[in-house]
């Protein structure tokens, strides 16, 4: 297993409400704010073929702005990073953090292999509980980018919000790259 890699910036903590997207087009709020797991979305918005590329997993320290979000005093998490592609074009990279005692209960989310999350949620839980959206415009030195995220990150946008799996939370950041905001919204 990998040596954790901690995370420390202050810029990763400036999440805004919905209320800084209206300056956004409609088609980008849309997308920001669909209320569900994005994966079905996603692949419906494809015209070439939809995969889904497992960047990486590894443990990881978790921030302590990351622990207070996700109401833990776990120290560390199973990170997980995927990129969901239609052919060639990048269209969401994501972060989840599966604190460890998230994991204890649940062991099935570090074993996902290349299914998508969010269908495997829809699958054992129904999706689970989600709590509200946090948002952030992202740059290519996002400290909350992992080492294979997509570069550059000009005009993308970010959302994270916390799932709980039978009430034991996980975090899951959300990169709205710029071709998916070029299409339909959901």
């Amino acid at each position: 297993m990998e040596q954790p890699v901690p995370t420390n910036d202050a810029r990763a903590g400036r999440w805004l409400d919905a209320s800084a997207l209206s300056p956004l087009a409609p088609s980008t709020r849309a997308w920001l704010t669909w209320p569900r797991m994005l994966t079905a979305a996603v692949r419906a918005s494809c015209r070439d073929a939809f995969a889904l590329d497992v960047i990486g997993e590894r443990s990881c320290t978790l921030r302590a702005d990351e622990r207070v979000l996700l109401g833990v005093g776990d120290a560390t998490a199973h990170e997980r990073e995927i990129l969901m592609r239609d052919g060639d074009e990048a269209l969401l990279y994501a972060r989840t953090l599966v604190p460890a005692t998230t994991l204890a209960r649940q062991p099935w989310l570090s074993e996902l292999g290349d299914a998508p999350l969010g269908e495997a949620l829809a699958a054992r839980t129904g999706d689970g509980a989600r709590d509200g959206f946090r948002f952030q415009p992202v740059a290519s030195d996002w400290p909350l980018l992992g080492a294979g995220a997509p570069v550059p990150m000009q005009d993308a946008w970010a959302r994270s919000s916390v799932v709980r799996v039978a009430g034991a939370p996980l975090a899951i950041i959300e990169v709205f790259l710029p071709a998916l905001h070029q299409r339909p919204a959901p």
